[in-house]
C-alpha cells in the first residue's frame, strides 16, 4: 500500500482545517435546531462527540510471529458406517406379460428415375367431312 509522507506543518494545517469544518457544521446544526424549536418541534439530540483514536499499526518489525496452532484432521464426510439390517424382500407378484407392438416400418421413398420418355407420335389429323359435291350440268 502506498503511503503519503507529510511534514509537521502540513499535518498541523490539515488538522486545523478539519477542526474548523467540524465547528462550522456544529453551528449549522444548532441553527437548524433553533428554527425547528421556533416551529414547535422538539428534537432530541442524537449527536455525540466522536473521538478519533489513532489506528493501531500492524506487527512491529523484529517481533516473531505467534505460535502456529496444530492443524486438526478433516473429518470424514458422509454417513457413518453402522450395522446393516437385513430388510425383508417382498414376494414377487407375477404380472401377465403384455405383448409389445412392433413399431411400424417407414416406407422408403420411391426413386426418381432420370431418363427421358419418348413422346408418342400424334395421330395424323383427319380432314373434316365435307358433303359430296353435286355434279355440274352443262
Amino acid at each position: 500500500m502506498k503511503t503519503i509522507r507529510l511534514s509537521d506543518k502540513e499535518i498541523d494545517f490539515l488538522s486545523a482545517l478539519y477542526e474548523d469544518e467540524i465547528q462550522q457544521t456544529e453551528n449549522y446544526v444548532n441553527q437548524l435546531k433553533q428554527i425547528l424549536g421556533k416551529l414547535g418541534k422538539k428534537i432530541e439530540s442524537g449527536m455525540t462527540e466522536i473521538k478519533v483514536e489513532p489506528k493501531k499499526r500492524g506487527r512491529k518489525p523484529g517481533q516473531k510471529k505467534a505460535a502456529v496452532k496444530p492443524v486438526k484432521k478433516a473429518k470424514k464426510r458422509g454417513r457413518k458406517p453402522g450395522k446393516k439390517v437385513a430388510k425383508p424382500v417382498p414376494a414377487k407378484i407375477e404380472t401377465p406379460k403384455i405383448e409389445k407392438k412392433k413399431p411400424l416400418k417407414k416406407k422408403k421413398p420411391r426413386k426418381v428415375l432420370n431418363y427421358r420418355i419418348k413422346p408418342k407420335p400424334l395421330p395424323k389429323p383427319v380432314p373434316p367431312a365435307t358433303p359430296p359435291a353435286e355434279e355440274k350440268k352443262e
